[in-house]
């Protein structure tokens, strides 16, 4: 979901529809799933850092890629460094990963 800011054309509805759906989807049972997740994620990280505008940098993350190497910590059972690695190395495919699993 990408941001959206009202703009100076004055047109608020996109910026009004942005809003209500981030609201229902983070107050829904599977936003409320993601984010309880995520907090895993960010309590796992070894640094408790994060960085902006990469998914992953050398020992940093973002708030997505901490879920994305948590996810991959847990479906293949390694380590935070090892999963992390592979990421770096793998890239990232927007494709492949649903932020809210139905498993």
């Amino acid at each position: 979901m990408g941001r959206v800011t009202p703009n100076e054309d004055g047109e608020m509805w996109d910026y009004i529809r942005w809003a209500g759906a981030s609201k229902k989807a983070f107050n829904g049972k599977p936003g409320q799933a993601v984010l309880k997740e995520i907090e895993k994620a960010l309590l796992a990280m070894p640094t408790q850092r994060l960085i902006q505008d990469k998914w992953v940098y050398a020992d940093d993350v973002c708030v997505l890629g901490a879920l994305d190497v948590y996810r991959t910590t847990q479906e293949k059972n390694i380590s935070w460094g090892t999963a992390r690695h592979i990421i770096i190395q793998e890239g990232f495919d927007t494709e492949d990963w649903d932020i809210a699993k139905k498993d």
